[in-house]
């Protein structure tokens, strides 16, 4: 019984782990503030992903180096208490990346994100695939584990394709 149980635990925390769903982490990946917003992800979004997360949004400008993000449409398997964020971008080895803030909690989530056209973007969720979690104990050991991890075939997985309204 005991090993049926093993079992149960270990295939539900594989899901977990492969289902592409980001984890908050304690830490920003880069100073908040420190960056230029990127104006081409301003507006409301809307992906047609079957098994999406968030399936609508609305991308404002804070100020000058922040949005704030409302989560206006979501899907099936939508946990956050809190539809409202602020975000910031800022770029790791030419790749360019999300990360927001839920207005109700201090942890930080990210998305890799490249912009493929007028009208449309692409976010993938991002693996921390050398140290893990644990590895992450500041903004510049965040910034490292992307980095390592980002010369990994598994780094980015969970495609969604966002058009513009």
């Amino acid at each position: 019984m005991k090993s049926i149980y093993f079992l149960a635990i270990a295939l539900v925390g594989a899901m977990l782990l492969f289902s592409g769903c980001p984890i908050g982490i304690d830490y920003p990946l880069d100073e908040p503030g420190s960056k230029s917003i990127d104006k081409a992800l301003l507006g409301t979004w809307t992906s047609d992903k079957e098994d999406a997360t968030i399936k609508k949004v609305s991308i404002v400008k804070k100020d000058k180096t922040s949005y704030t993000i409302e989560v206006l449409e979501v899907g099936e398997y939508y946990t956050m208490e809190t539809r409202m964020y602020t975000a910031w971008v800022t770029q790791i080895d030419k790749e360019k990346f999300l990360y927001a803030k839920p207005d109700n909690e201090d942890k930080y989530y990210i998305y890799r994100y490249k912009v493929t056209g007028k009208g449309s973007f692409e976010t993938y969720d991002v693996g921390l695939l050398v140290g893990g979690i644990d590895g992450v104990t500041s903004t510049a050991a965040f910034r490292e584990e992307v980095s390592k991890s980002m010369k990994m075939d598994d780094c980015f997985s969970d495609l969604q394709i966002w058009k513009k309204l």
